[in-house]
Order: structure tokens, then sequence, then C-alpha cells
């Protein structure tokens, strides 16, 4: 079972240039503007890998056995600005799904080892979606360019603020400071998901400290987010679950964008099955997983 939250990928777009930690230098605190300034004619390439492992545990006669699964996802997209408010965030853009190539592998029930993974393109591969914010309706709309009407792009088009990052604050703030975030900013920032019903979401941010790479100057700002939800399985009686992602980003402070993201996420649920012969089947649903983005930034060419 996967929670799919991401997109906080597109969700917290991000990516400092990797150095080694030897080369790193830690600056003194002090405070830092951590406000986007994006311009039109900005164009954003996005790589990242998603990986997470699945162990469902059932227990039977007083004995347990568990079901194994592993995925993998590696994807790019390209956002190209076309336009930004008075305030520097994007007002229109044109996205680009380059890549979305998965792989899942399966340990089942009493099996020795993995079997052999099962290669696939996602629903979002080859996708153009252009997005255009209309001022006085405060509202974003976006329309499918080009790829095919599926679930992944009907999911991608829900998005009610597809550029906006909740855990970007937009103002000055100092090392070792910490901050929430509104939960109508993180349910607006997150894209529906039929699955599963978001009951409550919390988040919270912390600059931990300046590091000067060869990147430039970047502020890393941690977070945590904690999810109670239920899914949506009337034949697993709609268990409740539980859900919990933290990671960093790096501010890079010299070009006022972000450059990397890490997101580390656990999920666990319980409830029973009906077995062949009607009888009730317990089990245990528990996913860890780890998403690494980063992004690189240029002009259009004209």
């Amino acid at each position: 079972m996967k929670l799919k939250l991401m997109g906080i990928a597109a969700v917290v777009m991000i990516a400092c240039l990797v150095t080694p930690a030897s080369a790193e230098e830690k600056t003194a605190a002090r405070k830092v503007l951590v406000k986007e300034k994006n311009e039109a004619g900005l164009v954003i390439s996005e790589t990242g890998t998603e990986t997470s492992q699945t162990t469902t545990t059932i227990t039977v006669g007083g004995q347990t056995a568990d079901k194994i699964e592993e995925d993998k996802e590696e994807k790019e997209k390209v956002t190209e600005v076309q336009s930004v408010n008075a305030e520097g965030h994007i007002s229109g853009a044109r996205v680009s799904y380059n890549k979305s190539k998965k792989s899942h592998a399966e340990q089942d029930f009493g099996a020795a080892e993995l079997g052999e993974a099962a290669i696939s393109t996602g629903d979002l591969e080859g996708a153009v979606i252009v997005w255009a914010f209309d001022a006085e309706k405060k509202a974003w709309s976006g329309k499918l360019e080009k790829g095919e009407d599926n679930k992944g792009t009907k999911k991608a088009l829900t998005k009610k603020e597809p550029f906006k990052v909740p855990f970007i604050p937009g103002k000055e703030v100092a090392v070792g400071e910490t901050w929430e975030i509104a939960d109508k900013d993180l349910r607006d920032f997150f894209a529906d998901d039929e699955a599963m019903k978001v009951n409550e979401i919390k988040a919270s941010c912390t600059a931990e400290e300046i590091i000067a790479g060869k990147g430039g100057e970047c502020l890393k700002v941690t977070f945590v987010i904690d999810i109670k939800a239920t899914l949506q399985n009337e034949d697993l009686k709609n268990p409740e679950v539980t859900a919990k992602i933290t990671g960093h980003y790096m501010f890079n402070i010299g070009t006022s964008l972000c450059d990397s993201v890490e997101l580390n996420s656990e999920l666990s649920f319980s409830s029973e099955a009906t077995g062949r012969g009607g009888e009730k089947i317990p089990f245990t649903v528990k996913m860890k997983g780890q998403e690494i983005m980063t992004l690189t930034y240029k002009k259009a060419e004209m």
C-alpha cells in the first residue's frame, strides 16, 4: 500500500547541488528571506527517484506470514514559466512530464525471495499540462495539452495550488526558528486522492542551518508532516491510516529558489480480510518510502 502525496512534487520543488560533507562550511546563524523569486522565461528541470517497501503481515491460526512489495519510480519533469505576479510567484506555466518509469517486485506469502520486477510506464509520462491563474476568480485552471486522459492526468489536474509550496514561508526566518503550516494550505497543495480521505494533517518546518557549498549558500529547512486518514475500502471496513513524512529542502539564498528535497515516509494500518471459508484474517500493512528530487534552472532560448 503506497501513500501518494506527492506530488509534494511537484511537491516542494527542490534540490541543492550536492557537495561532499568535507567540503561544506557551516556559517554563523542569521536571518534569511525564504521567498521564491521566479521570472517569466525560466525553465525548471526536475528529476527524482521514489522508492518504497510495503510489508503486509497476516495472522492465521496463531502463525504470521509476510508479503513484501518493492516499488521504484524514476521521474523527469520540465516546467516552463510563462508569467509571474508582482510577488514573483508563478501565474502561468507549461508542465511537461517527460519520464515516469516504474518497477514493481513482490515476495508473496511463503516465498523465499522477491520475484522478477515488472516494468511499466506511469500515467503521466508524455503528458503536458498548461496552467493559468485567474486573478479575478483567484483560482487555477489546468488544461491537458498533450497526453492521455487517464487516472494520473486527472489527479494532477485536481491540484488547487500547482506551484505555491506551503513549506516555503515567503518571509524572513531565523536559523533555529520553527513555524506551522496552515491546514488549508496543505490541503490546497496536495492533490485529492479518491482512495484516501484525509481527516487531519499537520506540518511544521524548522530552519536548521546555513551551509556554504559549491552551489552557494543554502538554508537547510527540515519538515515533519503527520497525517490521519481513512482508506476508502468497504471490503476492508475503511481502516484508519496513520502516516508520517519527514525530510528537508535546501533553499539557495543567492538565487531565491529551492534546489533539492528529500522525503522519508512511513504509513501503517490494520484491518481484517475474509478468507475463502468465511473466516476473518487479521492483517497489518506497513510502508516505508523515500523520494529524492533535484532541480536545475535556466533561461528559455529565444
